[in-house]
């Protein structure tokens, strides 16, 4: 259950992924392990997912693609979203319709992509999986819609990052909250070196802090829907989509369908009727409608196409 307690630590979350818990209890009144207790709970709700967002200039050196699982009847979900093998994927969601669930995942090559999805394939549960590989990302005028994003980045990293850099970026999209403490074991440096580490990364503009809020309200709100588009109107298409106020933003791939289009809505209806107009297109010769519900949600894609 809600309450205002909740609700209060939650904007100040929001404003500050890392916010302390004398912070936290010296703004709400409460005392500090009550505090911890709180904060603790709310995360293992699933109400917020403290994360960060990654520049995508320091993700240019892969490439994304997406792995669609079918599921026996009865397969725990969240237990198979929280398995290592999909634990550095960014976004996943669950078709509501089928219970089919999409994980988004990236590789420097081809083998390396192979390998990601046997372990994906051999997880307990999956009977079934489609890949295709991301050609390109388009963000579309509803990106702000969900109200995490605040805009572009301000500017290209100043500096790449090394392998420490990148573990640390690792542990953080898990887990925007992590202790210096356990960052520092994972990497091997001291808890001083580390949090210095971490505080360059976002001096830098290689990360920033974020806190998603599920919102209820919007279950059954956002929708996958794959397009067959002639190749020579591809171009047409994709720039009349991600003008639409509904789409958040617009995919090429590889594939039968070689658009995805990710639409989100106030509500089913406002959907259905977003959906229509998409897939009515003459234009358009085939069309999968997905009707999502997020289960993760950790993309870098900011205000332009890359």
């Amino acid at each position: 259950m809600r309450n205002d307690l909740d609700d209060a630590i939650v904007d100040l979350l929001v404003q500050n992924t890392r916010e302390t818990h004398r912070r936290i209890a010296e703004q709400t009144g409460i005392a500090e392990s009550t505090a911890r207790a709180r904060v603790q709970s709310i995360i293992e709700s699933g109400r917020i997912a403290p994360s960060v967002l990654v520049h995508p200039d320091i993700e240019e050196d892969g490439f994304i693609f997406m792995a669609r699982l079918r599921l026996a009847d009865g397969v725990n979900v969240k237990q198979l979203v929280d398995d290592e093998s999909v634990a550095t994927s960014p976004w996943i969601a669950q078709v509501s319709s089928t219970g089919e669930v999409i994980v988004q995942l990236s590789a420097t090559t081809i083998d390396a992509m192979v390998e990601s999805l046997e372990r994906v394939r051999l997880l307990d549960g999956v009977v079934g999986l489609q890949s295709l590989v991301v050609l390109r990302i388009y963000v579309g005028a509803s990106w702000d819609r969900n109200g995490e994003h605040e805009g572009q980045w301000a500017a290209k990293p100043t500096r790449g990052a090394d392998a420490i850099d990148r573990a640390l970026v690792v542990a953080l999209r898990l887990d925007g909250r992590a202790s210096y403490t356990a960052l520092a074991e994972l990497v091997g440096l001291t808890v001083a070196a580390t949090r210095r580490r971490v505080l360059r990364l976002v001096e830098d503009g290689v990360i920033r802090f974020a806190t998603r809020v599920l919102d209820e309200s919007r279950l059954g709100s956002e929708a996958a829907v794959d397009l067959s588009v002639a190749t020579s109107e591809l171009q047409s298409v994709i720039g009349e989509l991600c003008a639409m106020e509904s789409v958040r933003y617009v995919i090429e791939q590889t594939g039968e369908f070689n658009v995805a289009c990710y639409v989100v809505a106030d509500d089913t209806a406002e959907l259905a009727r977003a959906v229509e107009r998409i897939v009515a297109d003459p234009r358009v010769s085939g069309a999968r409608t997905d009707p999502l519900i997020i289960l993760r949600d950790r993309t870098s894609w900011t205000g332009s196409s890359y």
